[in-house]
């Protein structure tokens, strides 16, 4: 809610009601202006003119094993890069220690001895799982200043000991926009009713309500998104805060907490113009992401196949070959089905018709393998993605000018043009930690040795043998070699013609041409002053062009103004396993989680981040449904000897994906959906969440179950077009609205700026089984008519039915099992 204040010579009232320091009668002085206090505090107290994380310094100790040359703290905070922070013995008593300063919140952390040996810390019980059969220990930081014994009560006192607010703080206050800023304030648990944010440059301030967000460490978190004027944004401007409960107000300013009521507060001064932040491309906070592996997307143009070829219908636990029928698991990987990019070409208009406006491809350059991570070649598409055999007879060198756009490379650069032709945009995979054995390179040390141009090139370890250093101990994917400053810079020099050849084909200075991004494979392998460089370089090219790191854990080091633009969010995927899979988290475990998430970044981050709910290193979703107790990516590689249920889900899992997806496309994030999910394909981790696609025009499959859930894609289709349809869910603040935990329901409010209106948009969620009744607090006036717009959407044969009115603030519906509803006001 936003209220504008005005002022007498007896009162000053807001809303009809008295302003805490205005009681009735009270005198107050005409001079005693807003303004007035403004200038009095920039006077006595200074303005603040950035926000920087709150850091709090700790101190780590860890005793590792014998024969220890180097230890290092490692963690969310460092970007998990096994350089860390360097830890030392001073007094050789085998316990070394590190003091670091981190930021208030949850973060993760191991130790890393020698460089490779992973630890997590013995001495500190808080730990989960890491994903990679071990453990990462857990450490909270708390706000600091005084520590409450116990949680307030709705007494008719504040304790205004305990309310935190330090404008200088990136926690407090973080500027969200050209015009936005995010205030956030704490006070005692359950110790208040309201809070309001009073604001402003001129005579009078702005109020608005702020929202309660959460309630962590026994303080609860209340946020409000300002919208500012231009005066507001181009000098000094106030702040100050109203905390009620019952009759007791109390203002807290630059000069401390206060119950006067016979003046102005002296307001916390900011300098919002000098406050950064996070510039991201703004089509990529309105993307609706679809992710293709190429090889098995669909089969284009079968003369450029690599023979043998598996029908494109074939029933995926059929032998195909008899090393298939020996050892399945082993043969399996060497599957090929024929997927081009003339495939993906052919399915534009299918993405387009689904609502997809972004592509991620996994890796296209020339390989040998079916899913290129082993590059062979970055100058060049795949001939087997193309045309087959037009890499024959090339004679080029490491000079760009002797590169030549191959028939492939053409038709991968037509694809781009016509993906740009449909308001899409288009990024590939960067796997530039390591390469394939055939790449040129490395074949020319295989031939020369020592004598090699690019003896340096790799992380060789002995040329006669040969032997070198391979990702993850693989000896088919061969590590660039590095120094303190990442990629040694011949390698270096390397990739960034690479990127330039890319992002601009045709070297004219205008991107249009190119790609749009890059999605980058493993970059925390890689030391951080490449990625400084390399990411300078892709900015220049294209101001708005895109970049998302495969990083599996929170990782705020990595997102920047000069780094990444996002990560694939995995953390956030694990909320969803928690929730909506498991069923180990509460729905007001969930919206503070999720609350927690967003805090670990940039504000503008989250809205680009790659919301996803598998991809081609991970379960499908349908599966991990029917196989729930696991965390994501666990115990579920049944080659590996996982027990897994592969068998086709039920109507009920498809149920609960459906309601997984209608969180996904309404949270704050870019859904990104992993190609199949759409029709109901299902399977554990790779190899079989890689199955070929499943299409109309090649029904029907060899095996029954493999056939297309249009009730899926139609579910799909419909949250794609109403996120695209309401810009809330693209751009607005998410607040929750409900946390039900006794009957699994949560909901949330979508609200673009500080006033709340009829363009918000409501999610309500509800996981379990049974049919519920849901009262909903809304900001919508009474009377207002309430639709659920994908019932609407999801069945477009059906004629518009209003589902319920606004009626004394509150909105109720009924919701089945495993149910949602996106309410959108009608006036």
């Amino acid at each position: 809610m936003i209220r504008f204040i005005t002022l007498s010579l007896a009162l000053i009232g807001l809303g009809g009601c008295a302003l805490p320091w205005a009681e009735e009668n009270s005198p107050i002085a005409p001079t005693d202006t807003w303004r007035d206090a403004l200038q009095a505090s920039l006077e006595a107290h200074g303005a603040v003119t950035h926000a920087e994380n709150l850091l709090i310094p700790r101190v780590f100790r860890f005793t590792p094993p014998e024969g220890a040359e180097t230890v290092s703290l490692t963690g969310s905070f460092t970007g998990w890069t096994s350089e860390g922070i360097p830890m030392s013995d001073p007094d050789g008593d085998g316990i070394w220690t590190v003091t670091y300063a981190l930021r208030p919140g949850e973060h993760l952390y191991k130790f890393v001895v020698n460089g490779d040996q992973w630890h997590h810390d013995p001495l500190n019980p808080d730990r989960v799982d890491d994903n990679h059969q071990g453990f990462n220990s857990v450490i909270q930081i708390s706000q600091g200043g005084q520590i409450p014994l116990a949680p307030g009560s709705l007494d008719g006192h504040v304790q205004d000991g305990f309310i935190i607010h330090r404008p200088a703080d990136q926690a407090s206050l973080q500027r969200t926009d050209e015009l936005g800023l995010q205030v956030t304030l704490l006070t005692l648990e359950g110790d208040v009713e309201s809070v309001e944010v009073l604001f402003g440059a001129g005579e009078l301030p702005t109020g608005v309500s702020m929202d309660h967000i959460y309630t962590r460490d026994m303080f609860d978190h209340w946020r409000a998104d300002l919208t500012l004027s231009p005066d507001d944004l181009t000098g000094p401007m106030g702040m100050a805060f109203i905390i009620r409960d019952g009759v007791d107000q109390v203002i807290l300013g630059a000069d401390g907490a206060t119950r006067s009521t016979l003046t102005w507060p002296q307001p916390f001064v900011v300098m919002p113009a000098q406050f950064d932040f996070h510039p991201v491309p703004a089509w990529a906070m309105d993307a609706v992401w679809y992710q293709i592996f190429p090889e098995r997307f669909r089969n284009g143009d079968p003369s450029n196949d690599e023979q043998p070829v598996v029908p494109w219908t074939w029933s995926w636990f059929e032998p195909f070959t008899d090393g298939e029928a020996r050892n399945f698991y082993h043969f399996v990987f060497e599957r090929k089905f024929g997927g081009d990019l003339q495939g993906v070409e052919w399915a534009l208009d299918y993405l387009e018709n689904l609502g997809v406006t972004a592509i991620y491809l996994n890796p296209v350059f020339e390989a040998q393998s079916l899913h290129k991570y082993e590059t062979s070649d970055y100058r060049h598409i795949d001939d087997n993605f193309g045309v087959a055999g037009d890499l024959e007879g090339l004679d080029e060198g490491l000079d760009p000018s002797t590169w030549v756009f191959t028939p492939s490379d053409r038709i991968f650069l037509d694809l781009v043009e016509d993906a740009h032709r449909r308001d899409m945009h288009l990024i590939i995979d960067g796997v530039f930690n390591h390469s394939g054995r055939l790449h040129w390179a490395f074949q020319s040390i295989v031939a020369s040795g020592e004598a090699s141009p690019c003896a340096d090139w790799y992380k060789i370890t002995s040329f006669d043998p040969l032997e070198y250093e391979g990702w993850a101990g693989e000896p088919d994917l061969p590590e660039w070699n590095q120094d303190a400053n990442g990629l040694v810079e011949p390698v270096a020099r390397h990739i960034f013609d690479i990127t330039r050849r890319w992002m601009d084909p045709n070297g004219d200075g205008d991107p249009r041409d190119g790609i749009d991004g890059w999605r980058l494979d493993v970059p925390n392998e890689i030391a951080r002053p490449f990625w400084d460089r390399w990411c300078a370089l892709v900015r220049s090219l294209n101001a708005q062009s895109y970049t998302v790191g495969e990083l599996w854990d929170r990782a705020p080091a990595w997102t920047a103004p000069d780094l990444f633009d996002a990560h694939m969010n995995y953390a956030w995927l694990r909320l969803v396993h928690g929730f909506f899979i498991n069923g180990d988290m509460t729905a007001s475990e969930l919206s503070r989680a999720l609350f927690e998430l967003h805090e670990t970044y940039d504000y503008r981050t989250n809205f680009v981040m790659q919301n996803l709910l598998d991809s081609h290193d991970t379960d499908r979703i349908a599966s991990a449904i029917i196989n729930p107790g696991r965390d994501v990516d666990q115990g579920n590689r049944v080659q590996d000897g996982a027990v897994y249920d592969q068998s086709k889900p039920g109507p009920e899992a498809f149920r609960r994906m459906r309601l997984i997806q209608t969180f996904q496309f309404t949270c704050i994030g870019a859904p990104m959906i992993w190609y199949g999910d759409e029709v109901g394909m299902w399977g554990a981790d790779d190899p079989e969440c890689r199955k070929p696609m499943l299409w109309p025009d090649l029904m029907p499959c060899d095996s029954p179950d493999d056939v297309i859930n249009t009730d899926m894609l139609r579910h799909v289709r419909a949250l794609a077009h109403i996120r695209q349809t309401f810009p809330a869910l693209r751009r607005g603040h998410l607040r929750p609205t409900l946390a039900d935990d006794s009957n699994g329901v949560f909901a949330f409010e979508r609200r673009l700026g500080m006033r709340s209106s009829t363009d918000d948009i409501i999610t309500v969620l509800h996981r379990g089984e049974g049919n519920v009744i849901v009262t909903i607090p809304v900001h919508w006036p009474d009377g207002t008519a309430v639709i659920d717009a994908l019932g609407r959407w999801s069945n477009p044969d059906r004629e518009i039915t209003l589902h319920t009115v606004v009626v004394d603030g509150e909105v109720t519906l009924p919701l089945g099992p495993d149910a949602g509803a996106i309410l959108v006001a009608i006036e």
